[in-house]
């Protein structure tokens, strides 16, 4: 997708997030941009939520990350099954006491706000992350999120 599309599918993702919830994760366009900025932003820590609607290609880039194409090793949890759950509560992964004290329950607001700002948005997090700031990637990645992390 060239930079005028892009740009064009982002200013939709935003239209569409702002008129409701419900119409931006039903746009396949949307998602589509919102799945180009988890694996851009993302994929270095999360594995995908799902290899549901992924090419072949997509899953080979995420296992071509390391030498000999063994799977990437995450630092951080899935996101699989992340929408509704509450933060801090996966078993099996050593979250910091900030986020299993924060009762923080995983929906797009919230996510908006924590991914704009993770230092800010959740003191003593241990997610080693800037934030989402570029115009239009958070009005692309929430709605991916929301379809492939329900």
């Amino acid at each position: 997708m060239d930079m005028r599309a892009r740009r064009s599918v982002l200013l939709l993702a935003a239209g569409l997030v702002a008129a409701g919830p419900g119409l931006a994760q039903d746009n396949p366009d949307i998602v589509a941009a919102g799945k180009k900025v988890y694996f851009s932003r993302c994929l270095a820590c999360h594995e995908p939520p799902s290899t549901v609607g992924l090419t072949d290609d997509e899953i080979a880039q995420n296992e071509a990350m390391l030498p000999g194409g063994e799977a990437v090793p995450t630092r951080g949890p899935t996101l699989t099954h992340l929408i509704g759950r509450t933060a801090g509560t996966l078993p099996g992964y050593n979250f910091s006491e900030a986020m299993k004290a924060s009762g923080v329950v995983w929906t797009a607001e919230a996510l908006r706000v924590f991914l704009l700002k993770p230092s800010v948005a959740m003191p003593g997090n241990k997610m080693p992350f800037n934030g989402v700031k570029r115009a239009g990637e958070m009005d692309a990645l929430i709605p991916y999120l929301l379809d492939a992390a329900k």
